[in-house]
Order: C-alpha cells, then sequence, then structure tokens
C-alpha cells in the first residue's frame, strides 16, 4: 500500500472503529484494574477462596469491565475525536515538512508550471480550510474528519508534483536542443550514423516520454484543484445550524473523498 493509501486508510470508518475499540480496551482503569482481578482470580485459585482475595478479584474485574463498557458506548464520540486529531496533526506535520523540500526541488529543476500550481494549491486549500472552520465548530469530530479528507486531496496533488521534480531530475543531463540538432545533421541514409541516429532518437524519446508524463501530472492536478474549487463554493451556499454538518455538506465532501480515492490510482 503506497503512503496515499495508507493516509486515506488512516481515517476510514474501519480504522476509527478500530482505534476507539483499542483505545478503549487499552485505558488504564481498564488495563489495570483488570489484571489485579486476574492476578486475585489466580490467588483464589492457587490459594484458596477467601473473602478478601474475591473481594479484590471482584472489584478489579468490576471495575475494569465496567471501563470497558463505558469507553466503548458511552465515550465512543470522545476516543474518536481524540484519534481523528492525531491523525490530522500526523497529516499536517507530513504536509509542513514536505512543502518547503518541495519548492526547493521545483526551484531546482526550474518548473514554472510546478511552482504555479502549488501557490495555488495553498491558496485553495487554505481558503476550503476557512469555509469548512466557517460552517463547523473547529475541533468537532465532523470538522476534524473533513480536514482530514480535504488534506488528503491536496497531499495527492503533492504526490504528483514530487513526481514531476523526480521526472525532470531524471531528464536534466538530457540536452533536447543538441539531440535535435545532431539528428538534423545526420543522413540516415548513410549507414555510418546509423548507431549514433538510434542512440540519439531513443534519448530523445525517453526526455520527450518524461515531459510528456509531468504534463499529465500536472493536468490531474489542475481537476484536484477544479474539485477543490467546486468543494469550496458548494459548502459556501450550505446553511448550517449550530455549527453541525447538514446532509448537503456531507455530500459535497464525499465527493472530495473521491476524488482523494481515484488520486492514488493516477500515478503515471
Amino acid at each position: 500500500m503506497d503512503a496515499g493509501k495508507k493516509r486515506q486508510a488512516s481515517y476510514s470508518e474501519s480504522a476509527i472503529h478500530q482505534a476507539v475499540r483499542r483505545d478503549s480496551i487499552q485505558h488504564p482503569l481498564v488495563l489495570y484494574p483488570s489484571a489485579v482481578g486476574v492476578l486475585g482470580g489466580l490467588a483464589v485459585g492457587i490459594l484458596g477462596a477467601s473473602v478478601p482475595l474475591l473481594a479484590i478479584a471482584g472489584v478489579g474485574a468490576t471495575v475494569g469491565l465496567g471501563t470497558l463498557a463505558t469507553n466503548y458506548f458511552f465515550r465512543k464520540d470522545f476516543f474518536r475525536n481524540v484519534y481523528i486529531r492525531k491523525i490530522h496533526a500526523e497529516i499536517v506535520r507530513e504536509r509542513e515538512r514536505r512543502l518547503e523540500r518541495l519548492k526547493q526541488g521545483l526551484n531546482e529543476v526550474e518548473s514554472e508550471r510546478g511552482l504555479s500550481q502549488l501557490g495555488r494549491l495553498e491558496e485553495k486549500f487554505a481558503l476550503l480550510q476557512k469555509v469548512l472552520g466557517n460552517k463547523l465548530q473547529q475541533g468537532e469530530l465532523t470538522y476534524e474528519r473533513y480536514l482530514c479528507i480535504s488534506e488528503q486531496v491536496y497531499l495527492s496533488a503533492l504526490d504528483n508534483l514530487q513526481s514531476i521534480v523526480d521526472r525532470l531530475e531524471s531528464v536534466k543531463a538530457i540536452d533536447e536542443e543538441f539531440l535535435e540538432s545532431r539528428l538534423s545533421e545526420l543522413d540516415e541514409r548513410d549507414q555510418k550514423f546509423a548507431v549514433e541516429i538510434a542512440s540519439l532518437k531513443e534519448r530523445l524519446s525517453l526526455f520527450q516520454q518524461q515531459i510528456e508524463e509531468t504534463d499529465d501530472l500536472l493536468g490531474l492536478n489542475e481537476g484536484a484543484m477544479t474539485k477543490i474549487d467546486s468543494t469550496t463554493m458548494a459548502l459556501s451556499k450550505i446553511t448550517t445550524s449550530k455549527g453541525h454538518a447538514t446532509v448537503d455538506m456531507e455530500t459535497a465532501m464525499r465527493e472530495l473523498e473521491k476524488m482523494a480515492s481515484r488520486a492514488q490510482d493516477y500515478s503515471v
């Protein structure tokens, strides 16, 4: 599973459910009393039943199981929120770490279109975040989940820009002008130039293939930015009550989530 799919899987409903179950079980008020209850039960089995040992085992088991039931059935939203906030914080750290490196890489390969896209992506993403903040209560579960979805689309676009840097780096040593000039000078009918012509054509083909793929990636990013724009506009028209999400808002964000999901299959 690549990095993009791992990011998306981390905030899926199944991942959230597993996190809630894990954190409910691993809570100190579940683990320690349960351990005391188990040890008390073992002591009863080894030393025989006694009121103190039975009391220790019973209290430990009761507190442990009671806390587990409370956590899982009554504090589920709390654990969901804690988990999603953690995932969002990790995504933000990843984004910030990659941005500076990506800007440097795009400058080094002199990709003006890539740098332009990066700047526009930052602006569009900031606007989408602002609209979400206006429509929902910052810090609530739905707000954090929607931020994770929008971050995923943003990071997918950054993945594409990094692929552009990698492709352009790989052809920096290939001089397209020299290849075309040299090929125009050589007579293809003269067999003594056959090997050189074949080599020059192969290098030119490699160069052109990488350039075509960078253009495809830039095109995919334009599509992602269009989806961000349309989502932002749709959200801006939605009226929410007391900071709660509506069906229309959920629909708009699910469309963005589909875009994030498809983006993982767009690698060229």
